[in-house]
């Protein structure tokens, strides 16, 4: 695991936004919806930022970090950061392109910054379908396994896990936006604590 990875920042103009504790009920979210429609809906929200932390393990190693994640139509940014500020990195996605920028503030792209991004979390991670991922539902463009829960609340069944381009993506019961998740894939395994939603107004 490189934990000396720089943090870089980069934004990406989301509008203004109203930030929202996980779990609050959203229309948006179609929380009323069965799960196919619901899943529609979550498909089409292409435009939040979510915030909180990663736990990342694999390949005998550790990092822990603060994440924030910021989607704009087919634009994606992740950005990390370590323990008191030290470390991190900034990965970028846009229509199917990818950025990351390093330690030693080197710029890759293409198939230079899905390796690096590989080293860094013990896997192949597909960013755009992450950007799915956290909304709790999964990518349309590719196949996938669900796995659905028991309605929570009197509300319909939602998502408990999916299997999608070689991980597993397990979430804990939520009545709103997704709080905790887990992704698995080989010997890596990512734990995500979602702290704060953004959502356009």
């Amino acid at each position: 695991m490189r934990s000396t990875l720089l943090l870089a920042v980069a934004s990406v103009a989301l509008g203004a936004c109203r930030t929202l504790q996980p779990g609050t009920a959203i229309a948006d979210l179609g929380l009323t919806a069965d799960w196919p429609q619901r899943k529609l809906i979550l498909q089409q929200l292409r435009q939040y930022e979510c915030s909180g932390r990663v736990a990342i393990a694999a390949n005998g190693q550790g990092l822990n970090a603060q994440f924030v994640w910021r989607q704009a139509a087919d634009s994606a940014e992740l950005t990390l950061r370590g323990p008191l500020g030290a470390g991190g990195l900034m990965v970028r996605t846009d229509a199917g392109q990818i950025e990351l920028k390093t330690t030693d503030g080197r710029k890759l792209d293409g198939d230079a910054a899905r390796q690096e991004l590989e080293r860094s979390i013990g896997a192949p991670l597909p960013i755009a379908a992450l950007g799915y991922w956290l909304l709790g539902t999964t990518q349309p463009e590719a196949s996938a396994s669900e796995t659905l829960a028991a309605a929570i609340a009197g509300q319909p069944a939602q998502l408990a896990a999916l299997e999608q381009q070689g991980w597993r993506v397990e979430f804990q019961p939520h009545t709103g936006a997704p709080q905790r998740m887990t992704l698995t894939s080989g010997t890596a395994r990512v734990r995500l604590v979602i702290e704060k939603w953004k959502w356009p107004r």
